[in-house]
Formats: structure tokens, sequence, C-alpha cells
């Protein structure tokens, strides 16, 4: 990502911290990588996996209050 004004880096390509599991699947299937039916079949396993696990969008361990 590049800044407007003076084309300065913002985040290099490999940060990804900023992007859900959720928002890569739906590239992936805007892009043709993947099927409907294989966006499908890998957003509920995210999704088991995600509340099995108790983590947040982005793959991380949920935070819980004290």
């Amino acid at each position: 990502m590049r800044c407007k004004e003076c084309g300065g880096v913002l985040l290099p390509r490999a940060d990804v911290s900023g992007i859900s599991i959720r928002s890569a699947l739906f590239a992936l299937k805007n892009g043709g990588i993947i099927t409907g039916t294989e966006f499908e079949k890998l957003d509920r396993s995210w999704m088991e996996h995600r509340k099995k696990n108790g983590l947040d969008a982005f793959g991380r361990r949920a935070e819980t209050c004290k």
C-alpha cells in the first residue's frame, strides 16, 4: 500500500495482519482462484475451526475480559 500524497510505502506486501481470513476467502473467490462451492466449504470449515479454538476474525486468540 502506498501513500496517495508522497508515494511512500505504508504497508509492505507481506503484511496481511489487517486482513481477516474471511476477507481473504472472498478475495480468492472473486479472483477466480476458488469456486463458489470451494468458498462455501472453506468458509464453513474456518467458522468451525474459529469457534473451536477461540480465535478472532484474523486467526488470533480472542481477547477475553477479566
